[in-house]
């Protein structure tokens, strides 16, 4: 049970449009907006971005709303970024909420996910920094693909 908290989600890499973990979400998302949030991004050499919690940079997305239930929202979600509740020393990242600045109107709370900071020593030495925060412009730049996630069971 995730309890009250915001009606949306930010996201800033695979869960995108467009982007490999798209289709889990697809059919749930009403809504998109573009947006940004506090934060510092890195490339990993896995092949997907991680938001590092920060006061300094932007992080460049999207907010979604969605026609389902929070609460089965973030379970796909959750699942998708490893992220384990009541576990964040084993999840790959944390569920969080950050302040959202959309590209129109006025900053709202969404869901957030960030690497979690047990994972910071052992992931972060080998991303690169996505200066600007936007990483599929960085992907673009670089030539870099976002690598296939394996198969995830619908919640």
């Amino acid at each position: 049970m995730t309890g009250p908290g915001p009606d949306a989600v930010f996201v800033y890499g695979t869960l995108l449009p467009g982007e490999a973990n798209f289709r889990w979400i697809a059919p749930m998302v009403a809504g998109r907006q573009a947006g940004r949030t506090r934060g510092r991004l890195f490339h990993l050499p896995l092949g997907y971005p991680a938001l590092v919690e920060s006061e300094t940079g932007w992080v460049r997305g999207e907010l979604l709303r969605f026609n389902q239930p929070m609460e089965k929202v973030l379970e796909v979600c959750d699942r998708i970024e490893g992220y384990q509740p009541g576990n964040e020393t084993a999840s790959l990242f944390v569920r969080i909420v950050k302040q959202v600045e959309p590209h129109e109107g006025a900053s709202v709370e969404a869901w957030c996910y960030s690497l979690s900071p047990a994972k910071h020593e052992a992931l972060l030495h080998q991303g690169q920094e996505v200066i600007g925060g936007d990483w599929l412009a960085f992907r673009r730049q670089q030539g870099a693909q976002g690598k296939t996630p394996p198969e995830r069971p619908e919640a």
